[in-house]
């Protein structure tokens, strides 16, 4: 049998904090819960769920960053849910204030950096003039960030 599809209210706003409605999700367990439960298909970005024994694709609204990446060690990038992205399959991009942002292929989104992966970073990150460079990959600058990512239009 197929998922049941829902269209919620919940969205991600533009710096990444989570909205059902105009109500602020801050709850830790469920944000986690939703965030390790997030996928992509081609009518966008849904929570996956079991609900009284059949799963449901609730789907969400992105305007903002999904998760923060937490650490960043020599060879993946960590995000928020323990989820390891290799740093060879990682993609940067930098926005007009100069905020770096992991691009999440399997989810088409991004992800912020906390302070602790901005400090890991920070070492592996040189400036040159024409931006930052990293893994010896130019980090993209946009002048406006989309939440969509293309890995098309980003250096992978």
């Amino acid at each position: 049998m197929p998922p049941r599809e829902v269209n919620s209210e919940i969205r991600i706003d533009s710096s990444g904090e989570w909205f059902n409605n105009t109500q602020k999700i801050d709850n830790p367990k469920i944000l986690l819960f939703f965030k390790s439960n997030l996928h992509y298909d081609h009518k966008g970005v849904f929570i996956e769920n079991e609900f009284m024994g059949k799963t449901e694709k609730v789907y969400i609204q992105v305007e903002g960053p999904l998760m923060s990446v937490s650490r960043i060690t020599e060879n993946s990038f960590i995000l928020e849910t323990g989820e390891e992205i290799p740093t060879d399959n990682a993609s940067l991009t930098c926005d007009e204030n100069e905020r770096i942002f992991l691009g999440l292929k399997r989810l088409q989104s991004w992800a912020w950096l906390t302070r602790q992966a901005k400090l890991d970073l920070s070492d592996k990150l040189k400036k040159t003039e024409q931006g930052y460079q990293w893994n010896e990959k130019l980090v993209q600058k946009v002048s406006k960030m989309t939440w969509r990512y293309d890995s098309n239009s980003i250096n992978t």
